[in-house]
């Protein structure tokens, strides 16, 4: 069992209480990058299906792995220890039993992971990301903020960048890999763990139950057709010569990093990123 260092002396019941041994998968990333649909191919919520039954996965329902992560404490309350994690995950995406391992999606992480990994030593961490363009395209899009506001989506995009500069051993998901090719990730995550893949719910991918982002409802899946995918993904709209420039200056430390297609030149970034705070 993990050491944790606390100043204090703590009874082997006290130490239990902050730490689990099990395996953790923290799916993060910036809003509208595929953490939602990951979440939702690791357990269903829109249709409350466990997807392999060693795992039980809050997709952004509850709030302590949140607090944990974002170091945020209510007035008069503590920082949850392992058990109330677990027992929170378990009671929003119960399974058929006891679970071998437990997730939680929360998006933008701006700090470090320490406090979650004191809790939960062995954490896999699964990040995602997709074309900043195409981020701020689906944020202006459905989301009904201007321009400005939606442009703020950077500086979560950068936060992103800077954890995968810490966490060298994370496993990156590729939006537009994942939506044609989710099996090869889902694969991939269970192999990190090590769930077996063959107690999957394959059946449940190929009979489409697998939700819109949108609406999580029942009558929203999205048929998985294999060789095919989630989905084929289109951008919501097109940016402005401008737009594309703000934002490919903006984050241009992502575009490199994943091979992302820079379709302005090196003067045009230079040009805006002198207006950029």
């Amino acid at each position: 069992m993990s050491k944790i260092t606390t100043g204090q002396t703590l009874s082997f019941s006290e130490f239990v209480m902050l730490s689990d041994e099990r395996p953790f998968i923290l799916v993060t990333g910036a809003m509208r990058s595929g953490t939602t649909l990951t979440g939702e191919l690791l357990y269903s919520r829109a249709y409350r299906e466990q997807r392999h039954p060693g795992l039980c996965f809050d997709n952004d329902e509850g709030t302590t792995t949140r607090r944990l992560v974002h170091r945020a404490t209510p007035p008069g309350k503590d920082l949850p220890d392992a058990t109330r994690v677990a027992q929170e995950i378990i009671s929003l995406a119960p399974g058929s039993g006891e679970p071998q391992v437990l997730g939680a999606k929360v998006t933008h992480v701006f700090g470090g992971l320490d406090l979650l990994r004191r809790r939960f030593p062995n954490l896999t961490l699964v990040v995602c990301v997709r074309e900043p363009a195409e981020i701020y395209a689906s944020h202006l899009a459905r989301t009904g903020r201007t321009q400005a506001e939606c442009l703020s989506i950077c500086k979560a995009i950068n936060a992103t960048e800077r954890l995968l500069e810490k966490e060298a051993g994370a496993i990156v998901v590729r939006y537009d890999h994942l939506v044609t090719n989710p099996k090869a990730f889902i694969l991939t995550i269970l192999e990190a763990v090590d769930l077996k893949p063959p107690e999957y719910d394959w059946s449940s991918l190929e009979a489409g139950r697998v939700a819109s982002n949108s609406s999580f409802g029942p009558g929203q899946g999205r048929r998985f057709v294999e060789g095919t995918g989630i989905a084929t993904f289109a951008p919501d709209r097109s940016l402005s010569s401008v737009e594309r420039a703000i934002i490919e200056a903006s984050c241009e430390r992502a575009y490199l990093r994943h091979g992302f297609t820079l379709q302005t030149t090196d003067q045009e970034r230079a040009c805006v990123r002198g207006l950029l705070p």
